[in-house]
């Protein structure tokens, strides 16, 4: 396999272990879902990225080479670039523009490789092996799964801004659930207040009139 090209033999690799693989990106597709919200820093993001989502394609599946988290580096340096945020839309857009149907599996695996190469080579990025090219392409083809659903790739600003946010929305409606069900209650208690207030007072003259006739004493023996 040393002996041919590197998309060559990153191809052979994917369409090999294509069932695997399938069941590594959907598996890591919810479990990116599940965390990535929790990092507010895209270094901490980029760095649970390298301990965890790179280090599942190997080294079984990997020619027995263990990606090292500097090389995990690169590839998110190569996608991410150095901005503070995790934002792969600009490979997303340079895909778009070459009219090309991003999908590792499907029927131009070898485009999708090559793509990820000539990426990477005018990042000015070396590539120092099949295994770092098909980790490169196994976290492309992941972004783009999550770019379909949130318009980003996994791991972007994007994802964490909108988790915040849906907890600044959840927290509020919470909060106004609250002040609701409170205004609620005392406007129920202000009724039964006004009803209290509005029933009609006894007077004296019913007052007296209650008095002399629970007091009146009836001989229902007398003769009318």
């Amino acid at each position: 396999m040393a002996s041919l090209p590197l998309t060559e033999q990153v191809k052979k690799k994917i369409l090999r272990h294509r069932a695997q693989f399938t069941h590594v990106l959907s598996s890591q597709l919810a479990m990116c879902a599940s965390k990535a919200a929790h990092f507010r820093n895209s270094q901490k993001f980029r760095n649970w990225i390298t301990k965890n989502i790179f280090q599942e394609y190997g080294p079984k599946l990997m020619w027995y080479h263990k990606l090292t988290s500097g090389e995990g580096a690169k590839i998110l340096k190569a996608f991410y670039g150095t901005k503070s945020s995790c934002d792969i839309s600009d490979f997303t857009e340079h895909v778009k523009r070459l009219g090309l149907v991003f999908d590792l599996f499907g029927q131009d695996t070898r485009g999708t490789i090559t793509v990820v190469k000539e990426w990477f080579e005018n990042k000015g990025v070396s590539i120092p092996g099949a295994y770092f090219l098909q980790a490169a392409v196994l976290y492309a083809q992941l972004s783009f799964m999550g770019h379909r659903v949130n318009e980003m790739g996994y791991g972007s600003h994007n994802i964490i801004a909108t988790a915040t946010a849906k907890r600044a929305i959840d927290n509020r409606r919470a909060v106004e659930t609250a002040r609701k069900k409170a205004s609620e209650k005392i406007h129920q208690s202000n009724l039964t207040a006004e009803v209290a207030e509005t029933k009609p007072a006894e007077s004296d003259v019913d007052t007296q009139a209650r008095n002399a006739l629970a007091n009146l004493k009836i001989d229902w023996d007398e003769e009318w």
